[in-house]
């Protein structure tokens, strides 16, 4: 790896002593969904991302149950528990999903991609944020 390719410490509000990457514009994509956050922070923004957790602590945001989205942590009949969830969410809720890793192959990582792939079909498009993509339910 590069030391060039090292933000350390960092700008990221409660994690400025996490080693993070820069090797392909992580900053500024990381900076980019942050910034769409706290812009829209009196709507209701669920994120459906292997990192959600650390857009929700940077911005102070709550933790819900679609933070860990992995297989296997919603417990039995986990996705299709998720799957109600996301039925339940009240319109103009806002879905950001990263795209890149619900396209990626099932065995590459533990991300539950069927919830990610069920709430782009459940909301409507409304802008993309580099590999993140942010949908509403309407």
């Amino acid at each position: 790896f590069n030391i060039k390719n090292i933000d350390y410490p960092n700008h990221y509000h409660n994690f400025n002593f996490r080693l993070m990457f820069n090797s392909n514009g992580e900053n500024i994509i990381r900076d980019k969904v942050i910034s769409y956050i706290n812009n829209n922070k009196n709507i209701n923004i669920v994120i459906i991302a292997s990192d959600s957790y650390f857009y929700k602590i940077t911005t102070d945001s709550k933790i819900d149950y679609f933070n860990l989205n992995n297989y296997g942590n919603h417990g039995y009949n986990g996705t299709k528990k998720m799957k109600r969830k996301i039925d339940k969410l009240e319109k103009g809720t806002i879905i950001i999903v990263n795209t890149v890793e619900s396209k990626l192959s099932k065995n590459s990582l533990q991300f539950n991609k069927e919830i990610a792939k069920y709430a782009m079909k459940k909301g409507t498009f409304i802008k993309k944020l580099d590999c993140f993509s942010v949908y509403e339910i309407r």
